[in-house]
């Protein structure tokens, strides 16, 4: 989590530096300088938007595997909490027509998943 937290950042300081920089070529311009000249500003505005999105692509990269290594943590605890249970204690909830614990869990986790993946980590 604080590797992609700190590739969030780079990906913030490149969009400062593509946006920074935009502009610069076309007010160089408007003194009709040499295009030698101008070759600097034109550079900087192309690694600043190739680095922005070099480093969103890591740092979604890096936050997803984060975040599906912990939820594969969640479903081994949770299933491993389920197993003693099976086959007796769940049929029993079965035949009392009440949602089987193994499906209503499973959609817990699963919902879990998702609100990691979208939620806690918006970028």
């Amino acid at each position: 989590m604080p590797l992609s937290a700190l590739i969030g950042l780079a990906t913030v300081l490149s969009g400062i530096g593509a946006d920074g920089r935009l502009g610069l070529p076309d007010l160089c311009a408007a003194l009709h300088p040499s295009i030698a000249e101008l070759q600097v500003a034109i550079v900087a505005v192309r690694f600043f938007g190739i680095a922005r999105g070099l480093f969103r692509y890591l740092e979604r990269t890096t936050s997803h595997q984060a975040t599906f290594r912990l939820l594969s943590r969640l479903r081994v605890w949770f299933y491993a909490a389920l197993e003693p249970l099976a086959p007796a204690r769940l049929l029993l909830r079965l035949s009392q027509r009440r949602p089987a614990l193994a499906h209503a869990g499973g959609y817990r986790v699963t919902g879990k998943t998702f609100m990691c993946a979208s939620s806690l980590l918006p970028w």
